[in-house]
C-alpha cells in the first residue's frame, strides 16, 4: 500500500479537481459533484468526518473553494 499523499499535494491536487469540477459541470451542478470528490480526497486527512459535514452543506462554488482553503491551512498548522 502506499503511504498518504502529503498534505500540500492533497490540497493542491483537490483544489485543482473542484474547480474543474465546478467548470465542467457549471454552477447549477458542479457544487454537487464536488462534495463526493472532497469526502474521497479527505478520507486519510479528515477522519473526524465534520468538515466533510460542513463542505457538504455549501451550495456555492466559490465558497466550496474558500472553505477548503480555509481547511487545509487550519490542518497545516496543526502539523
Amino acid at each position: 500500500m502506499l503511504p498518504p499523499l502529503p498534505l500540500a499535494e492533497v490540497k493542491r491536487l483537490l483544489c485543482a479537481h473542484v474547480r474543474e469540477l465546478h467548470d465542467f459541470y457549471g454552477p447549477a451542478k458542479g457544487y454537487r459533484i464536488a462534495r463526493k470528490h472532497v469526502s474521497w480526497y479527505l478520507q486519510e486527512h479528515a477522519p473526524n468526518d465534520q468538515f466533510r459535514r460542513t463542505f457538504n452543506a455549501i451550495e456555492d462554488a466559490s465558497e466550496q473553494l474558500e472553505a477548503l482553503e480555509a481547511y487545509f491551512e487550519i490542518l497545516r498548522k496543526q502539523k
